[in-house]
């Protein structure tokens, strides 16, 4: 079923169709904002058979950054979350989940010579340990408008397997953290494992967040909770098919 998805969106992709597809759902209804997620963006020859279909190579990310640029424009979460319903910005937002070292050797250089936005997710405790973020790379990049920043939590422990005392405490501290690191307000949170309740999105309006990201595998349509971004992820798969997953056919 799956090679039979790839062929048909691969033959329909060759008319176009995939952009055909988003005006309809931009106009049944409104609009139609898609949030990608990113975790792994990893060198050409460490593609092998435990490559993880989560994981991109990086000249698979980089085609995939132009075509969404060329095809739609990027922009940034926080207009996202300043907008009303009947002004929403069309586009793509790519957000980096976690602060794996790859968003400052692969994903920064390729965004910034595009002059395209991003939003990095930190689980604050992971800063400096192997195969993450430093806080010399977060630096670096925290000097530079295109890269925004946002709260994971500071261990990823998902927050509704937590007390409500220790939620809030994870949330108050990845926020007070990172503050610290970027030398800005961080009002951006991602949900760690995509795990939230009624209370935490309480806990989050209280501390001073203005969106909260989550899973889900859709666009984003008509009257959108910000606190329950649904995102799609960038997967290891053929550009055809994942122009129809940021088209709305997930």
């Amino acid at each position: 079923m799956r090679v039979l998805k790839q062929i048909i969106c691969r033959i329909l992709f060759l008319f176009g169709f995939d952009r055909l597809y988003r005006l309809f759902k931009r106009g049944r209804r409104g609009h139609a904002v898609c949030v990608l997620s990113l975790h792994r963006v990893i060198d050409d020859n460490e593609e092998n058979s435990d490559f993880r279909e989560n994981y991109l190579t990086f000249s698979k990310f980089k085609r995939r950054v132009r075509f969404i640029k060329e095809r739609y424009g990027f922009f940034a979460l926080s207009r996202l979350a300043a907008a009303a319903d009947d002004s929403m910005p069309d586009g793509i937002i790519l957000t980096c989940d976690d602060g794996y070292r790859d968003v400052y050797t692969r994903v920064y250089p390729l965004m910034k010579e595009e002059g395209l936005p991003f939003t990095v997710f930190l689980t604050s405790s992971w800063v400096g340990r192997e195969g993450m973020l430093t806080r010399e790379d977060i630096g670096v990049m925290a000097k530079d408008p295109l890269v925004e920043w946002g709260a994971h939590g500071v261990s990823h422990i998902p927050l509704t397997d937590l007390p409500v005392d220790k939620a809030e405490e994870e949330i108050v501290e990845s926020k007070k953290r990172i503050e610290e690191m970027v030398g800005r307000s961080v009002n951006l949170f991602c949900y760690p494992d995509g795990m939230f309740n009624d209370e935490i999105r309480k806990m989050l309006s209280r501390h001073g967040f203005t969106v909260a990201c989550a899973t889900g595998r859709k666009l984003n349509c008509g009257s959108i909770d910000k606190f329950e971004l649904k995102r799609i992820p960038f997967e290891n798969e053929p550009v055809s098919r994942f122009a129809f997953r940021i088209a709305g056919l997930v």
